[in-house]
């Protein structure tokens, strides 16, 4: 079994977060699911060989993936324990190699899980035989290490990127709220909300991710999206992608189940004009696009600053819909 350090890890999870408003990510939810782990404690002497395992159980949730974990001491201190690495899975989190350092340590394990909350445990790691030196070396210093600090900032990045696309603004419009769990990440528009239709193909595993984008990073569809706004003398505003899918087995499959529905897009405020009507051009894989005029009605007047779409089924999983003013 490969045993995986703090340092692969956060490196690996951060470099995750970075590109996931276009790659896939994993689900999440506004409801709070937990885990727990037994046994929640393990112990070894000073010397040995260390072979230790915990099961994970989830419960209210099941787990999508392993979001990071980090290792303490039972000051507080942020240190790995010499020659003892960690395999966590969705199942079980197991610790191999030598004890070569005595010790209280504790490692906390983190889960990203299907109902949008990330749920946490921690498994208290004792190698008996003495106070651990470098414990000792790292609490009388005057500050952490500079590896500590940088182990640090890539935690904090971590967690602020995921609960950014977490944040109930990014996926409420005007008290509207989705209802598919997923990652919203586009912030150049005032929230998105979809609400999938009765016969959608939606349930429980339903996941979406939603992200800006631009010419930049979208030249071809927002190219589609141009020319399909200039059949109306239409000026194209923000521009959105979404990947529709589900979870299997804690990962992402893409599927166009549930992309047919309500959608609700919060007109920032950069893009309004007083009297406009609105728009949104839905640009498929291929080329292919359909304009979806907004639907105004007492409950969606023209000026509320906010769009409301009946999207059709989609003819691919991954989207790119375009706001647009005419």
């Amino acid at each position: 079994m490969k045993v995986i350090s703090l340092k692969k890890v956060m490196m690996t999870l951060i470099s995750a977060a970075l590109v996931a408003v276009t790659m896939p990510f994993f689900a999440f939810n506004v409801n709070a699911a937990t885990i727990s782990l037994s046994p929640a404690s393990g112990s070894v002497n000073l010397g040995d060989s260390v072979n230790l395992s915990t099961t994970v159980t989830p419960s209210g949730g099941a787990i999508s993936s392993l979001s990071g974990f980090t290792w303490k001491t039972s000051d507080g201190t942020v240190h790995v324990p010499n020659d003892i690495g960690a395999n966590p899975n969705p199942s079980t989190i197991s610790f191999t190699g030598t004890a070569n350092e005595a010790g209280t340590f504790l490692f906390t394990v983190k889960y990203q899980m299907n109902d949008a909350s990330i749920a946490t445990a921690t498994y208290t790691l004792t190698v008996a035989g003495g106070s651990s030196s470098k414990s000792e070396k790292t609490t009388a210093s005057k500050g952490p290490t500079a590896e500590e600090i940088r182990q640090r900032e890539i935690e904090e990045a971590y967690e602020e990127f995921i609960n950014e696309g977490t944040a109930s603004a990014n996926r409420t419009v005007d008290g509207n709220k989705s209802e598919v769990n997923g990652f919203y990440y586009a912030k150049k528009v005032n929230g998105v909300a979809i609400q999938p239709s009765a016969n959608s193909g939606a349930d429980t595993t339903s996941y979406v991710r939603v992200s800006d984008t631009d010419k930049k990073k979208s030249h071809a569809a927002v190219g589609v999206a141009d020319l399909a706004a200039a059949t109306l003398n239409a000026t194209v505003g923000p521009c959105i992608n979404v990947s529709y899918g589900k979870i299997t087995d804690g990962k992402f499959v893409s599927t166009t189940d549930g992309s047919d529905g309500n959608m609700w897009i919060g007109i920032p405020d950069n893009f309004k004009v007083a009297g406009a009507r609105y728009a949104v051009i839905a640009v498929y894989e291929g080329g292919t696009y359909k304009i979806i005029y907004n639907t105004v009605s007492a409950a969606n007047p023209a000026d509320s600053g906010k769009i409301l779409v009946s999207v059709p089924k989609a003819t691919s999983a991954d989207v790119m819909y375009a706001v647009i003013r005419y």
